[in-house]
């Protein structure tokens, strides 16, 4: 994906918090989300699947830790933006 932003930047494409879709910017944002999204139910899936295996280790906190730092480094990213520009 940076590689993608690098070569849309580069063509004057990109579009930085421009919410346009015929710049990157927004595409890129769908494709990140979505891939967070995957990401975050993939870690539930499994957690519900070894939970039994893993009941020992008690995996809770670091499932909820886990998916706290997905899930923030987008919003992390998102509150950044100045939606003014």
């Amino acid at each position: 994906m940076c590689g993608c932003q690098l070569i849309l930047d580069e063509q004057g494409v990109y579009g930085v918090d421009e919410l346009r879709t015929d710049r990157g910017f927004v595409w890129i944002m769908i494709v990140y989300n979505m891939s967070y999204t995957v990401a975050l139910y993939s870690l539930l899936f499994f957690y519900l699947g070894a939970q039994d295996l893993l009941a020992p280790f008690k995996p809770v906190i670091k499932f909820l830790v886990v998916k706290a730092v997905v899930f923030l480094t987008f919003w992390q990213v998102s509150a950044r933006r100045d939606p003014t520009t």
